[in-house]
């Protein structure tokens, strides 16, 4: 199946391992991506089928169909393949394999494909580095709710920075407040919007 037999074990004692999340401390979060990428087209890989009345639950249990192992073999070969050759190995964080560069300094970025999850990176693997080329995905993000004041409590992110500016102080900070999984406090009413206000201009006509 593999041209890299012995790596194909250290895989699956890797995705053994596997919290099963895409978190810049993942580690396997890279095999699994390849793998469920290249497997198993055309096969039914599922003995309990999705349910609409469970949709929780379904659809769950890995066939037994021997085309299915047959599938789910070659499909794990060929993404330990693809990592070997692109220099990737198998223990590494995930923060260590997609990530952007910012002056310099590599910044992991958690989530992956649209296709398997919510939090979604759009990324491409180039080889000798991991997939830092990242084309899309979460952006700007806000979650709101309440508690016993009138003012919501709210919080957002905008996970590639505020400036464009490589010699901007906010240029990285957002991007890496991100990575570590932080989140910036929003001014929701006037009250939290005078205490953070730092100036007013106005124009003259």
């Amino acid at each position: 199946y593999s041209a890299n037999p012995a790596t194909v074990v250290e895989a699956c004692n890797v995705l053994d391992d596997w919290d099963g999340r895409f978190a810049v401390d993942s580690v396997g979060a890279h095999i699994f991506r390849e793998f469920w990428s290249g497997c198993c087209g055309g096969v039914e890989r599922w003995q309990v089928p999705f349910d609409a009345a469970d949709p929780v639950d379904t659809p769950r249990q890995w066939s037994d169909d021997p085309a299915l192992i047959e599938a789910t073999r070659s499909a794990l070969a060929a993404a330990v393949d693809l990592l070997v050759d692109a220099g990737i190995p198998m223990n590494r964080p995930w923060g260590e394999i997609q990530f952007i560069d910012k002056n310099g300094e590599r910044i992991g970025i958690h989530g992956g494909p649209g296709s398997t999850m919510f939090s979604v990176i759009t990324s491409d693997l180039v080889a000798g580095e991991g997939y830092s080329d990242i084309r899309h995905g979460n952006s700007y993000m806000q979650a709101i709710t309440w508690d016993e004041s009138d003012c919501p409590v709210a919080y957002a992110m905008l996970t590639y920075s505020q400036s464009t500016d490589p010699a901007s102080d906010h240029y990285a900070d957002a991007t890496a407040l991100y990575s570590d999984g932080g989140w910036i406090r929003m001014p929701f009413c006037e009250a939290q919007r005078d205490e953070q206000e730092l100036r007013r201009e106005s124009i003259e006509e």
